[in-house]
C-alpha cells in the first residue's frame, strides 16, 4: 500500500541540470507524469509489434558484426572484440532509436559518443551538495558545476540537431532513408498529433 512513498529516486544535482528538471522516465518522479510517460512508452515504443519490427535491424547489424570480425582475422593480428562490440550496440541503439548508424562516417558518431559517454560519466559523479547542502560550494571550486554546465550545453545543442534533422528526415542511414520507425520519428509524430507529447522530446 506504500510503494509510491519509495518509487521515486532521489532528486540529484547533476540528473536534474542534464536531464531537463529529470524529465526522462528514469529519473522523473513518481506520480501522473511519470506514469503517462511510461504508458506511452510501453505502447508506442516498446510494444511487443514494435520490437519485433525491428528484429531486420538487429539481424543487418549482426550479419556486419560478424563481417567485421572476418575482416579482422582476414589482416591477421588479433581482433579487438570489445571495440567491435561496443560498435555494434552503438549502431542497434542508433538505428533504433534515432533512425541512423552511429558508427557511420557521416559525423554522427563524434555526436552520439559525446552524448552518450559524457552523460554517463556525469551521471555517476559525486556531488557533495546532494549529501551535505551547506558544502554544495565544494562543488564549484572543484569545477563539477562547470563540467555539468559545458556538458549539458554540449547535450542540448547535439539533441537539437537530431531532432531538427530527424524532423526535416535529413538524418542519414548509411546512404539510406531514416526509418519512420525509429524511436524519434515515432515521438515526432505524437507530438504533432498531441502537442502534450512535447515534454518527451525535452
Amino acid at each position: 500500500a506504500q510503494d509510491h512513498v519509495f518509487a521515486s529516486r532521489p532528486s540529484l544535482t547533476i540528473p536534474r541540470r542534464l536531464l531537463y528538471g529529470c524529465t526522462d522516465i528514469a529519473f522523473a518522479p513518481h506520480g501522473p507524469y511519470w506514469r503517462g510517460a511510461r504508458k506511452m512508452s510501453v505502447r508506442h515504443l516498446l510494444s511487443p509489434p514494435r520490437v519485433r519490427a525491428y528484429r531486420a535491424v538487429r539481424e543487418q547489424e549482426v550479419e556486419a558484426l560478424v563481417q567485421r570480425v572476418l575482416e579482422q582475422v582476414c589482416r591477421g593480428g588479433g581482433v579487438r572484440l570489445s571495440e567491435l562490440l561496443n560498435d555494434f550496440a552503438k549502431d542497434v541503439a542508433g538505428r533504433i532509436v534515432l533512425g541512423l548508424r552511429a558508427a557511420g562516417d557521416n559525423g554522427w558518431r563524434a555526436k552520439v559518443d559525446a552524448l552518450l559517454e559524457e552523460t554517463n560519466v556525469l551521471l555517476g559523479a559525486f556531488h557533495v551538495g546532494d549529501y551535505i547542502p551547506w558544502l554544495s560550494w565544494v562543488s564549484y571550486v572543484d569545477g563539477t558545476d562547470a563540467r555539468v554546465t559545458r556538458a549539458f550545453e554540449t547535450i542540448d545543442r547535439i539533441l537539437d540537431e537530431i531532432v531538427d534533422a530527424a524532423a526535416t528526415r535529413e538524418m542519414p542511414l548509411s546512404g539510406e532513408e531514416a526509418s519512420d520507425d525509429a524511436f524519434i520519428h515515432v515521438l515526432l509524430s505524437l507530438q504533432q498529433k498531441e502537442p502534450t507529447h512535447a515534454v518527451m522530446l525535452g
